[in-house]
């Protein structure tokens, strides 16, 4: 609800495998898919997604501004001690995130008050934490869910 298909493209930072990228491509939308992996890389290469490729890591976009984008996505990718400051070079006057509640709180909310470059548009619970039960009830496997956030540049909002 935040981009329509026609916006413009979508920068997919970290694609991984390119599961989102399909579903995006599928809907009409134009991907960026980017993925520093080289295992990564090759793998959605070989999907032939329909999405634009390149081995372009968030540090990489940031300091090269030359992927002007409707939005950003940053999904579940913001575990590798990122400097959030990158986010403000970013081409875009908005940006997609999710992570785990944890992470967020421990590293987006602080970041997020410490500065005045983005505003918080939007948050989303996606998946709540839970106990999945396996081994016939014997164990457990902890899922600590998903949250997301939109973050828009100055207070900007469609």
């Amino acid at each position: 609800r935040w981009c329509a298909p026609g916006d413009g493209p979508l920068v997919e930072v970290g694609a991984c495998q390119g599961e989102l990228t399909r579903r995006l491509v599928d809907k009409g939308y134009t991907v960026q898919a980017t993925e520093p992996n080289a295992s990564f890389l090759a793998r959605l290469g070989e999907r032939d997604l329909g999405a634009e490729l390149s081995a372009e890591s968030l540090e990489e976009l940031a300091a090269g501004r030359s992927r002007p984008a409707a939005a950003y996505l940053l999904i579940e990718m913001l575990y590798y001690d990122q400097d959030l400051t990158l986010l403000d070079a970013l081409p875009t006057d908005r940006i997609l995130l999710t992570l785990e509640t944890e992470r967020l709180n421990d590293m987006v909310w602080p970041w997020l008050r410490e500065q005045s470059a983005w505003r918080v548009a939007e948050r989303v619970e996606l998946a709540p934490p839970t106990l999945e039960f396996v081994c016939d009830d014997l164990a457990y496997l902890r899922k600590r869910g998903s949250r997301g956030l939109v973050l828009t540049r100055n207070g900007q909002v469609r």
